[in-house]
């Protein structure tokens, strides 16, 4: 129960500046105004939705409309990535003394699922607002393997990024991104989640043949 307020107070505090901030963080006017620099700037929006309402998915797509599918994606996946690998990084760095007082009993379990299962959700999670950093966050306070993390991040971000780079080859309809964001995460946690209940099952078997 204490893990399930650490997230949901993850996502409250992102919800809070959404609603205080909304999206008028990303001016695409302002953004074609840094001329060869636009990437960085891009990169930088993408880091700041750890704290920030930044509409990733529409930064991407503007990134493919700006570079083309694949150098947009690239940057997309760049910035999601040190997105992902900050805020793990910012929990972790809090140490395991501070993750039991925050989750009692709970950060063994929590350590067991982010060793294991817990990759699908890391992955998965790029696809949808506001929920990639905080379960960023509660797998760097599960000291989630380094390696493991990385290459669910990477992963996740790379499909999310290259799939959103490309909707600007499709059309350059600023709501199609939020469309987007909607439909194609379905599909893709249904499959996760039957992964994770496969996995889950899996090892529970193990544990009671041991």
């Amino acid at each position: 129960m204490r893990t399930a307020f650490v997230f949901v107070g993850f996502l409250t505090f992102g919800l809070i500046f959404f609603f205080l901030l909304g999206d008028s963080l990303v001016d695409q006017a302002w953004l074609d105004t840094l001329g060869p620099w636009v990437w960085l700037a891009a990169i930088g929006f993408l880091i700041a939705d750890i704290l920030l309402p930044i509409p990733s998915t529409l930064v991407i797509t503007m990134l493919g409309q700006r570079y083309g599918p694949l150098l947009g994606g690239l940057i997309g996946t760049a910035g999601s990535c040190l997105a992902g690998l900050i805020a793990y990084g910012m929990t972790r760095a809090l140490g395991r003394r501070f993750a039991f007082w925050l989750l009692g009993k709970e950060l063994e379990s929590a350590e067991r699922f982010y060793a294991g299962p817990g990759a699908y959700a890391v992955a998965c999670s790029r696809w949808l607002p506001l929920i990639p950093e905080a379960v960023s966050c509660m797998a760097g306070l599960a000291r989630m393997p380094f390696g493991r993390y990385m290459l669910a991040l990477v992963a996740g971000s790379a499909a999310m990024c290259f799939a959103y780079a490309s909707l600007a080859v499709v059309s350059d309809n600023p709501t199609l991104p939020l469309v987007a964001s909607i439909l194609l995460p379905l599909p893709i946690w249904w499959l996760a989640a039957r992964l994770l209940r496969r996995t889950c099952r899996d090892r529970l078997i193990e544990q009671q043949r041991d």
